[in-house]
C-alpha cells in the first residue's frame, strides 16, 4: 500500500498544480470585466446610461414633478407627480385678476372692453370671462387665419398663456 501512496500523492500534486487560476467574472460573465448591475437591473459597463432616481423616487421613472392641484397658484398642467410644492388658498377671482386679466388686457381688450364689445362680450368683467372661457379657449387655439381665430390680425397666444387660460377653466369656478 505504501508503494502506491507516493505515486498517488505525486499525481495529485501534479494535477492541482496545473489547475488554471481564474479571475472573478463580472455580471455579464466576462473574466475580470467591469460591467456592473445598475439600480434598474441592467448589466453593462457604460455608466452614462445608468438609470436615475426620478423626483417620485422611482428608478428609471419618467415622472414630471410639480404642483398638480389646479386651484394652486403654482399649478403645473404638465406635472405627473405632485411634489408637495402647491401653494393653496387661491380663489378663482384672485387667479383671474392676477393671471387671466393681464392676458386679456394684452390681447383682447381692443375688441372686448368698454364700449367696444365685439360679439357683445366684455372681457373686463370676471363673470363674462368665466362664462365664455370654453369658447375663448376654442378660439385662441385655432390656426391663425382660420375662421373664428382670436385674436384676429394678431399672432397666436403663447403656449404659456393658453395653459393659464386652461388652468382657469379647470378650476371649475362658479
Amino acid at each position: 500500500m505504501r508503494r502506491y501512496l507516493l505515486p498517488i500523492l505525486f499525481v495529485s500534486l501534479l494535477y492541482w498544480s496545473c489547475e488554471e487560476s481564474t479571475l472573478p467574472e463580472d455580471c455579464s460573465g466576462v473574466e475580470d470585466g467591469s460591467a456592473l448591475v445598475d439600480s434598474c437591473g441592467i448589466c453593462d459597463d457604460d455608466p452614462s446610461n445608468d438609470c436615475l432616481l426620478d423626483c417620485s423616487g422611482e428608478w428609471g421613472g419618467m415622472n414630471i414633478c410639480g404642483c398638480t392641484e389646479n386651484t394652486a397658484t403654482n399649478y403645473d398642467s404638465t406635472a405627473t407627480f405632485d411634489d408637495g410644492s402647491c401653494i393653496s388658498g387661491l380663489t378663482c377671482e384672485s387667479y383671474y385678476n392676477e393671471n387671466i386679466s393681464p392676458i386679456f388686457s394684452n390681447n383682447c381688450y381692443t375688441c372686448h372692453s368698454g364700449s367696444t364689445t365685439s360679439g357683445g362680450l366684455n372681457l373686463t368683467l370676471y363673470i363674462n370671462s368665466l362664462n365664455a372661457m370654453e369658447t375663448i379657449l376654442d378660439r385662441v387655439t385655432r390656426e391663425e387665419g382660420s375662421g373664428g381665430f382670436m385674436p384676429p390680425g394678431s399672432s397666436k397666444l403663447t403656449q404659456s398663456e393658453i395653459s393659464t387660460l386652461l388652468t382657469f377653466l379647470e378650476m371649475d369656478c362658479e
